[in-house]
């Protein structure tokens, strides 16, 4: 009896396979609070260019929360890739897996431009970048060990 995953298995193991689902439930609940902010835009010639691709990016972007929340929760390869083309996104709209530390009002100082806990989610979705970095190499070796083992 083989304890090995079976072909075409590329489910991370019980501790990744958490942090994992804490990431999904965090873009769950990102989706979440995003979504009340989603409106069919109002584009019109005048615009500039970068606004109109902003405002038809960003429910795309939304969307995507969606597909790699499922993703990640279940260890998707395809998750981890949907995640990094998301980072980009996450900053430019400054749409933190982490924003919803805004919501505690001990967080914030009025009178500051810039509030502390923005920049603190913004280190922590770098944090988060670099887990799930961490996590699918980590996915990608035990994968195809394997099967470099096999062929030998």
């Amino acid at each position: 009896m083989s304890t090995e995953k079976p072909e075409g298995s590329d489910m991370p193991t019980p501790t990744t396979s958490s942090v994992l689902v804490v990431f999904a439930i965090l873009d769950a609940i990102l989706l979440g609070r995003s979504m009340r902010s989603v409106v069919i835009p109002n584009l019109s010639a005048d615009m500039p260019a970068w606004f109109l691709v902003s405002e038809v990016v960003r429910p795309l972007f939304l969307l995507s929360l969606a597909f790699s929340a499922y993703a990640l929760a279940s260890g998707r390869v395809w998750g981890f890739i949907v995640s990094y083309v998301q980072f980009p996104l996450r900053v430019a709209y400054a749409l933190f897996s982490f924003g919803f530390l805004s919501m505690l009002p001990w967080l914030t100082i009025q009178g500051w431009s810039v509030q502390p806990v923005m920049v603190l989610a913004l280190v922590l979705e770098c944090g988060r970048l670099a887990w799930t970095i961490i996590i699918h190499v980590c996915v990608t070796r035990k994968t195809a060990s394997p099967k470099a083992g096999a062929s030998q």
